[in-house]
């Protein structure tokens, strides 16, 4: 029904342009014949050898009035056509976000409900939609991720947003997963951010903070010879940090550490709007980022990453060498020698480890 009311809007503007075409056109002869007999009376004074120069520049002059004429009347059918063609484009856009609603970010989606989605994405990556990832404004600002999918996914492991901590859905809900791309200086910071219930009493967030650059040319040719995918020049690559996890209980956090090791995305941004952001993966994932508005509710819980980076860490790597240490200790008295020759193995191990650059803080 929404869409059928925009259609008879546009329809509507189209009948009052061409009405308006009209009457421009009666004012343009009413205008053309004024001139010709302005023209005419002056012709008196021209000697009868001139006739064929003054027919000709009436000819031109008639001709330069007719030009005029067209060209407005072309410069409205094009504002009309942009203008519905616009609106259509913002129809679709909300179709297709009223139905990944309650999809689990697209992981729900059934295969037809994918398949239409990813054609809507591969429908708005055309030539001139294309967009410089570090050059466009509209690029930067705070999103949630309401598609997320890897129906075209070449050794796609996982969830493509999320990771690993929206695969343990027995133990922990996401009910926000948010990607925010920010101007930090003389560069371009992204934020992945994802935050849910643990056990239902706990929340569980996870941020990302990562840095883009441009993809060299060098690397796209891999990427299309490896999975197929030809990246275009706004396709970048994000090197994040080790994940920062905060563990909070009623607005108040109770344990921030960082964990594992650094990681890497490939993104090409295909279309970029003042609402959304579409964006396609390098083994073949696909994306759709809604713009948050300031001063909203959900801009609001966008924000709370920064909670969970601005705080003291100290490095778990040490926590584990003083584990070990104590753990020894205990086996060279023979206290319990099975269960401190396990701790004493687990302990070395973290420390010695890329999971042992993970840093922690109690609150």
């Amino acid at each position: 029904m929404r869409t059928i009311i925009r259609l008879f809007f546009v329809f509507l503007c189209t009948i009052s342009s061409l009405h308006s075409f009209r009457n421009r056109a009666v004012l343009s002869r009413h205008s053309t014949q004024v001139l010709s007999s302005i023209i005419y009376d002056d012709s008196s004074e021209i000697e009868t050898g001139s006739s064929t120069a003054f027919n000709d520049a009436k000819r031109i002059k008639q001709r330069q009035l007719d030009e005029n004429f067209n060209n407005v009347i072309y410069d409205r059918l094009k504002f009309s056509q942009l203008k519905a063609e616009k609106l259509m484009l913002e129809s679709k856009i909300s179709d297709i976000i009223s139905i990944l609603k309650d999809t689990d970010y697209g992981s729900n989606c059934l295969n037809t409900t994918a398949i239409k989605v990813n054609d809507f994405i591969n429908n708005l990556s055309t030539a001139e939609n294309k967009v410089a990832p570090i050059d466009d404004d509209l690029l930067f600002g705070n999103y949630k991720v309401s598609y997320s999918n890897t129906l075209y996914g070449n050794d796609q492991r996982g969830e493509a947003a999320g990771g690993g901590f929206r695969s343990m859905k027995f133990i922990y809900k996401v009910d926000g997963l948010y990607q925010h791309v920010l101007r930090n200086d003389n560069s371009v910071q992204v934020i992945n951010y994802v935050k849910g219930k643990l056990f239902r009493w706990f929340v569980l967030s996870v941020v990302l903070k990562g840095q883009i650059e441009k993809l060299s040319e060098e690397r796209k040719n891999d990427i299309l010879s490896n999975y197929g995918n030809n990246m275009t020049k706004s396709a970048v690559r994000a090197d994040f940090d080790p994940p920062r996890l905060a563990l909070s209980y009623r607005e108040n956090v109770l344990l921030s550490f960082s964990i594992g090791p650094k990681s890497s995305v490939e993104l090409d941004t295909t279309y970029v709007d003042d609402k959304i952001r579409v964006g396609k993966g390098a083994r073949g994932s696909y994306f759709i980022f809604e713009r948050l508005l300031p001063g909203t509710a959900e801009f609001y819980e966008s924000e709370k990453y920064k909670t969970v980076l601005h705080k003291p860490f100290l490095q778990i790597r040490k926590i584990a060498y003083f584990t070990a240490g104590i753990a020894s200790i205990f086996l060279l008295k023979k206290v319990n020698p099975v269960v401190n020759g396990i701790i004493l193995i687990g302990s070395l191990l973290i420390a010695n480890s890329k999971g042992g650059n993970f840093i922690i803080k109690l609150s």
